[in-house]
């Protein structure tokens, strides 16, 4: 099986979604700096870097979902021929 651009794309955006998320990314923000969010709210810095590799991780997989993880048109199985008498 060959794997297409798009798919090594996403495995290299997840991977590294995965390592400055929650791996030794983590050591590149100042945990105790604040930043501020529309409406007056605000998030220590740790948890919106933590949450931006999240959502990045989310988004890859929806993007393999779409693109990647898709049978080829001549494995997809024909639908059964429906009669009149099945319903």
């Amino acid at each position: 099986m060959r794997i297409s651009r798009v798919g090594w794309t996403v495995l290299v955006v997840f991977t590294l979604a995965l390592v400055l998320g929650s791996g030794p990314g983590i050591w590149l923000v100042d945990g105790t700096a604040r930043v501020p969010l529309p409406g007056g709210l605000v998030l220590p810095a740790l948890y919106a870097w933590g949450l931006l590799w999240y959502f990045v991780e989310a988004l890859c997989i929806v993007i393999a979902y779409i693109f990647v993880w898709r049978a080829p048109d001549d494995e997809i199985p024909a639908a059964p021929p429906v009669s009149g008498n099945d319903v």
